[in-house]
């Protein structure tokens, strides 16, 4: 008897690693608890991911894939305007928030030990080498922290947002700053 083939296994085990981070630490996530919900074996996932971090990192890029092409670049600009900078906040966050299971995926990854600011040069919205040239005089921790806790801010903003109706004015007040 031959295997069959899964039609979108990928997209399949993506919505499995985030089905699962909803109960579970992103470190708790197991292959084989992904493998047992799709009934499969560990070997479908392994052909696809070369190790749990490549599929936890690849879930990351594919959860914001879903968020659209807002510019996190022109979030964060203080160059440019604030009515610029928050309609892209409030388009961001609006997305963010019509996409709840994947912004708590990519929040929580954010906060674990998988996350390297580096993932974020393969996701379109994040121009980094702009954004460092921006801030030269500051160190690249100092740096690092920024764009974590910016990232940080705008996904707790969008989950609150989906609860509360916060508004997005006072969310992107919170946004950190750098002050040179």
């Amino acid at each position: 008897m031959g295997r069959r083939a899964i039609p979108n296994a990928e997209l399949k085990i993506y919505r499995e690693v985030v089905s699962l981070s909803k109960s579970h630490a992103i470190r708790k996530i197991a292959t084989v608890d992904i493998a047992y919900r799709m009934r499969v074996s560990e070997t479908v996932i392994f052909k696809r991911f070369a190790t749990k971090e490549d599929l936890l990192n690849k879930t990351f890029i594919y959860c914001f894939e879903q968020f659209g092409d807002f510019s996190f670049n022109t979030i964060i600009d203080r160059k440019k305007t604030d009515e610029l900078r928050l309609d892209e906040f409030s388009m961001a966050t609006d997305t963010m928030s019509l996409h709840l299971a994947e912004t708590n995926y990519v929040l929580m990854y954010v906060l674990s030990e998988y996350f390297e600011i580096g993932q974020l040069e393969n996701i379109p919205n994040f121009n980094l080498i702009s954004i460092r040239n921006d801030y030269p005089s500051i160190s690249s921790v100092e740096f690092e922290q920024f764009i974590k806790q910016s990232l940080i801010m705008l996904l707790t903003h969008s989950i609150s947002k989906t609860k509360d109706g916060v508004s997005d004015a006072f969310g992107m007040s919170l946004l950190p700053e750098i002050h040179l």
